[in-house]
């Protein structure tokens, strides 16, 4: 069983980062629709969110072959990020990350793996359900995983919803468990 929980807590880790690899900078936004025509939503951003480019969405869909979609949008900064094992990053990172499986049931099983992880909770985004996470850094899965935290100090949030065959990761790390919060809140699929 513990074997299990590490793999599954590993799975977390790993999502996340890949998300986390995501990570530059831009300028204002509110909760405005974005996201590809076939997984829309909305999000209220700190800041106007810039478009991941197909690098770095290669780089997260690798060896992903139940994926036919990705589509990832992120406010935050430091270049780490781009590191062979990034670390999880300083307050002021929020990601969003559409990916559209081949089949719904593979949506499914992912957020069972998530639904495990320790202090995971079910949660709903608009009529969507999903699960997430908000923890301090350094106790963070990604911790956990043997990323190095920049700033143990600050609190990450991990949320995942699905809609039919579409799954959305929305990630933050931010100074306050508030601000956490307030991101995951905030976001919104779209029908």
């Amino acid at each position: 069983m513990k074997r299990r929980m590490r793999r599954l807590i590993r799975a977390l880790g790993l999502t996340v980062v890949a998300c986390l690899l995501l990570t530059s900078c831009s300028s204002s936004s509110g909760g405005v629709k974005r996201g590809p025509s076939w997984g829309p939503f909305s999000a209220t951003w700190p800041s106007s969110p810039t478009t991941a480019s197909s690098g770095q969405m290669r780089v997260l869909t690798l060896g992903r072959s139940n994926l036919s979609g990705s589509a990832g949008y992120f406010v935050g900064s430091p270049a780490t990020l781009f590191q062979a094992n990034p670390p999880v990053p300083k307050a002021g990172t929020y990601i969003v990350q559409v990916l559209r499986f081949t089949r719904s049931i593979y949506v499914t099983e992912l957020l069972a793996v998530y639904k495990a992880v320790s202090g995971a909770q079910s949660t709903t985004a608009g009529n969507f359900r999903g699960v997430r996470l908000i923890t301090k850094a350094s106790n963070s899965p990604l911790a956990a995983a043997g990323a190095k935290v920049l700033d143990p100090n600050a609190y990450v949030g991990f949320m995942f919803v699905i809609n039919g065959d579409l799954g959305y990761i929305v990630a933050d790390v931010t100074a306050t468990q508030a601000e956490a919060a307030a991101f995951l809140n905030s976001f919104k699929p779209s029908t």
